[in-house]
């Protein structure tokens, strides 16, 4: 893939609806955009630009700072770090943290000198109660293909994976329709499984096989590790 510069596109918006009803019904509608895009994902390719995405709330939550890491797969060379700070304009609401890190990492994508094939963000992609994580809701707008790694769940339930680096477990949503919410990926042994959500432009084992293709030494896989280190220190 040739890289090329995009920066004279306007960034898409994230922007709050007004109430939690009005931000719920967008979430479903989005959500259902994410559920539709799935069959055009054909694997990472040689060359391919992925990029790590993490939002901070420094300063006591008052600043809002995303970074991003453009990395070149798959040998995961680091091509481009980008940081976007603002004020934070909305409050932690359950199940909405999409509508408050969003606008800060639109900002900081539409910064970057490299078109990317996928992108990976440390957080939730459909593993969400709503079916729209950070990574979902991000990708959605974008129409970007892209996945959610989180630390933790936020709902749905699943077992441990087995101890062996590299073992999954399946995570399915907590409703009736019995639906995969992603998977459980010990990405390194002898540490706590991570979450492994697809977010948009791929189904869920598409993502579990791209975000095992990325790991390296650490907990995290290598962009999403990357970009939360930068988060933090910048």
């Amino acid at each position: 893939m040739q890289d090329h510069q995009h920066n004279s596109i306007a960034a898409p918006s994230i922007d709050w609806p007004g109430s939690v009803a009005a931000a719920r019904q967008q979430q479903r509608q989005l959500a259902q955009r994410c559920l539709q895009q799935t069959t055009e994902w054909s694997g990472l390719c040689h060359g391919d630009v992925v990029v790590g995405a993490d939002v901070a709330f420094p300063q006591n939550g008052q600043l809002t700072r995303a970074a991003v890491v453009a990395m070149r797969w798959p040998c995961l060379t680091v091509l481009e770090l980008q940081v976007h700070e603002q004020a934070t304009s909305l409050p932690y609401i359950p199940g909405c943290l999409s509508y408050r890190e969003g606008p800060a990492l639109l900002a900081a994508l539409a910064k970057l000198n490299h078109d990317y094939r996928l992108l990976m963000c440390d957080g939730q992609g459909q593993s969400h109660p709503q079916r729209l994580g950070i990574a979902a809701h991000i990708g959605a707008v974008l129409q970007k293909p892209s996945i959610g790694i989180a630390k933790s769940r936020l709902c749905g339930n699943g077992s441990e994976p087995a101890a062996a680096r590299g073992s999954s477990s399946e995570h399915w949503h907590d409703d009736k329709q019995q639906q995969l919410a992603g998977y459980w990926l010990r990405s390194r042994e002898g540490v706590k499984a991570v979450l492994v959500s697809a977010g948009y432009g791929l189904d869920q084992q598409q993502a579990l096989t791209a975000v095992k293709q990325c790991l390296g030494r650490y907990k995290l896989p290598l962009p999403t590790h990357l970009a939360d280190k930068l988060s933090k220190s910048y």
